[in-house]
């Protein structure tokens, strides 16, 4: 008898399952299908799915829709108080950046070593680096008299 009763629980929770929970997801999760697919951008793992879906069922949940259309992630008040107690970390800057941006901060980079390469940056480094030493050396004899 008692296995027949849980049998007839679980039965119960997927017939729960299949005509509330099902319709209301479903459109959700092919709506976050259509954007991955036909947007280049979150080829690159931009989106994260599950604050995506969090936003998207906040906003078209059937009793609130007219109210509820501008919100975004960060106004939804449940969001805010599981944020306030665990903060998400950023997302890291590979992520964050344009295909552009990024592009921009190599070429920066390389600029940057390639000018650095120069025989008169270099001697200007050598002697920026000689100046600090003599410096360094100044101090150090100053403060060892000091403490004699």
């Amino acid at each position: 008898k008692q296995w027949y009763q849980r049998r007839v629980a679980i039965t119960a929770g997927i017939e729960v399952l299949k005509e509330e929970l099902l319709p209301t997801v479903m459109p959700c999760i092919n709506e976050l299908l259509q954007i991955v697919k036909n947007d280049k951008e979150y080829e690159r793992e931009k989106l994260n799915s599950i604050n995506w879906m969090v936003e998207f069922l906040y906003r078209n949940n059937p009793r609130y829709k007219a109210q509820r259309q501008d919100m975004e992630l960060l106004d939804i008040p449940f969001v805010q108080k599981i944020l306030a107690k665990r903060p998400q970390p950023p997302l890291p800057l590979h992520l964050r950046l344009t295909k552009n941006d990024a592009a921009t901060l190599i070429q920066a980079g390389v600029r940057g070593y390639m000018a650095r390469q120069l025989p008169r940056v270099q001697g200007f480094r050598d002697k920026v680096r000689r100046k600090v030493r003599t410096l360094t050396s100044i101090f150090v004899i100053y403060r060892n008299s000091r403490y004699s």
